[in-house]
């Protein structure tokens, strides 16, 4: 459906650790800080690791009655990247530091602050 879908996709996985570990979030963040620093191979094991985390997100989501597109993942996880680059929290994050949530994107949106800059210099993600 929508950016809602997408946000109560995040609240149940951060509930679950082996969810979270099936999708292959710890292998898409892992690879993406490595290529915060890395060449342009790390950078392309990265966002292969990180559309396969998606792909993977959006199927689980279905199975949990929970339907949006890739687009709208990526679409939120850059609305979340921006905003923990611009130190400023996004809605989600309010949200959840108001109802005391775990928040599931906070490692990999801080490996996106970190390779904000590097990303625009390139003018793409990878």
């Amino acid at each position: 459906m929508t950016k809602a879908h997408v946000e109560k996709f995040t609240e149940l996985v951060s509930k679950d650790p082996e969810m979270l570990a099936k999708l292959g979030f710890d292998k898409a963040t892992a690879d993406a800080e490595a290529a915060v620093n890395g060449n342009d191979a790390d950078a392309a094991v990265a966002a292969a690791s990180l559309a396969a985390f998606i792909t993977n997100a959006v199927k689980e989501a279905k199975a949990h009655g929970l339907e949006f597109t890739e687009e709208e993942a990526h679409a939120f996880m850059d609305a979340e990247a921006s905003a923990a680059a611009s130190g400023e929290l996004s809605d989600t994050q309010l949200e959840a530091v108001a109802g005391g949530k775990n928040n599931l994107w906070k490692s990999m949106n801080e490996s996106a602050a970190r390779s904000d800059a590097k990303r625009k210099k390139k003018g793409g993600w990878f």
